[in-house]
């Protein structure tokens, strides 16, 4: 049987075997990857996940190869267990640092967890660069939202229906709220996305260590209920957690991942258009509350509305639609369950 045969679960573990035997002695990666890939022989999805459950994620197989390696050249007794930047205590600590911090001293905290972050080799390098720039770059784009309603204050003027006399829009933000959107995305929302993403790397953190084993139907059952209940519970963080959690998940095929990230996302932004499409079709035109005259509809003035409903998206319409996904995910699981074990080739 050539690999083109395998299974696509088990062609998915070999390609991230070869990923993460990179470094290994070439013989020594080849022969490890010539077993694993024979064990994989015959089996078919449901004995391929199984198998692979036994087997560990590839990080911590290419981990024990190393290790073994190193035995093998050192002479005297086995070496210790792993302290220091690469132990569970370090991972804990970076990881809470990194996301509460923050909170308690605003951007130098999340510095320093960012900081411990680069240190520790548990993470790779591109994860590394996820969990710093992607708190950054939501943070900008809330200081955005404050910025384009500051600026709405320019020409935020209407007029009283009895006089017309022009007089400042109470319900625009003044010009000195540019400070203070700056203050909240620094002290809140810095934090909140930096709390997001230190969920995702714990998962991927305690499968580096051999912690977590992502290939259990457990470890998928309870992935997928916190992506349907996590963004109710806590909006956004909540759903990220799941989407964490199913991502890390070896039970799921890749395209199956995938549409569980898409899909909740299209269906927020479908809402937030939905809403701006709505909004241009008010009348420009609006009876004052009296009825004895016509007034400018007031409300078109108000670029603020199509920010406020980017939050009614996030929380219901986002995990509204993750519980959708999650319930499909998890008919995925029975369904996987069920199907019978094909005879293995000798």
């Amino acid at each position: 049987m050539t690999e083109a045969q395998l299974t696509p679960p088990a062609r998915d573990y070999l390609r991230e075997l070869d990923q993460a035997l990179a470094g290994v002695d070439p013989a020594t990666a080849a022969e490890l990857r010539d077993g694993i890939a024979e064990s994989l022989q015959g089996l078919d999805d449901a004995a391929a996940r199984a198998h692979i459950t036994e087997l560990g994620d590839p990080a911590f197989v290419a981990a024990s190869a190393r290790g073994a390696l190193a035995d093998v050249a050192a002479v005297g007794p086995a070496p210790l267990p792993r302290t220091g930047t690469s132990s569970l205590a370090y991972l804990l600590s970076a990881l809470a640092v990194f996301a509460l911090a923050g909170f308690v001293i605003p951007v130098i905290g999340w510095i320093g967890g960012v900081v411990m972050l680069w240190v520790s080799p548990i993470w790779r390098r591109s994860e590394k660069w996820a969990a710093t720039l992607i708190p950054l770059a939501v943070c900008t784009i809330v200081l955005g939202f404050g910025l384009s309603a500051a600026v709405g204050a320019a020409t935020g003027i209407p007029h009283r229906y009895a006089t017309y006399t022009e007089e400042p829009n109470p319900l625009f933000p003044a010009a000195y709220d540019i400070f203070w959107s700056a203050v909240v995305s620094a002290w809140i929302v810095l934090p909140l996305a930096a709390s997001g993403m230190a969920i995702w790397l714990l998962v991927r953190g305690l499968m580096r260590i051999g912690r977590l084993e992502p290939a259990s139907t457990g470890f998928a059952t309870a992935s997928a209920l916190v992506l349907a209940l996590g963004g109710f519970v806590l909006p956004v963080i909540g759903w990220f957690a799941g989407v964490a959690m199913v991502c890390a998940s070896g039970v799921w095929r890749r395209w199956q991942k995938v549409l569980a990230v898409i899909v909740p996302i299209s269906a927020a932004t479908a809402a937030i258009v939905a809403s701006a499409v709505v909004a241009t079709q008010a009348p420009g035109i609006v009876d004052d509350p009296t009825g004895s005259f016509q007034v400018p509809n007031p409300m078109l003035d108000q670029p603020l509305l199509l920010q406020w409903n980017v939050p009614l998206a996030l929380w219901p319409v986002l995990p509204a639609a993750a519980a959708l996904v999650a319930a499909w995910l998890l008919i995925e699981i029975q369904r996987g369950r069920r199907a019978p074990q094909a005879p293995v080739r000798a």
